[in-house]
């Protein structure tokens, strides 16, 4: 039985939207904290290196399953594309870090956490912890934008 290449085409098409539907469903699903920017689908431009670096020395709030509001200051933000990335100014790629500095007291482990600040707003952010030191506990969050 031979296929004409409309009905192929047809068919195709079909395989195409219907494997892409459950992949939404689920990112949605995987989503469930409600009033949280997702930068997937919000204006994500301010969440960039200029926007952090205009925060240095700010203090955000921390917030996530079983821990109570942790306020943290923001205390390094470092451009980490390449001397070559760099050179050619490109636009759409963008990779830096933000280090944040929070009390020894209250320890939070690697994960994603609701995050609030006064002219950021409310976002998520994976954070890890990268240091430890007399002055509190070092987290670090990767931005990597290809």
């Amino acid at each position: 039985m031979a296929i004409s290449r409309r009905r192929f085409m047809k068919s195709g098409t079909l395989v195409v939207l219907s494997a892409g539907l459950p992949l939404k469903v689920a990112a949605e699903s995987l989503n469930p904290v409600s009033g949280v920017i997702d930068p997937t689908t919000t204006n994500s431009s301010k969440l960039n290196l200029n926007s952090f670096a205009k925060y240095l020395r700010t203090d955000f709030q921390f917030s996530g399953p079983g821990i109570p509001n942790i306020r943290a200051k923001l205390i390094e933000v470092h451009d980490l594309k390449s001397q070559d990335q760099q050179s050619a100014n490109a636009p759409s790629k963008e990779c830096f870090s933000a280090v944040f500095v929070a009390s020894a007291g209250a320890p939070f482990r690697q994960d994603t956490y609701t995050v609030e600040h006064g002219s950021l707003g409310k976002f998520s952010m994976f954070l890890v912890p990268s240091r430890y030191g007399t002055n509190g506990i070092q987290y670090e969050a990767v931005f990597n934008r290809l």
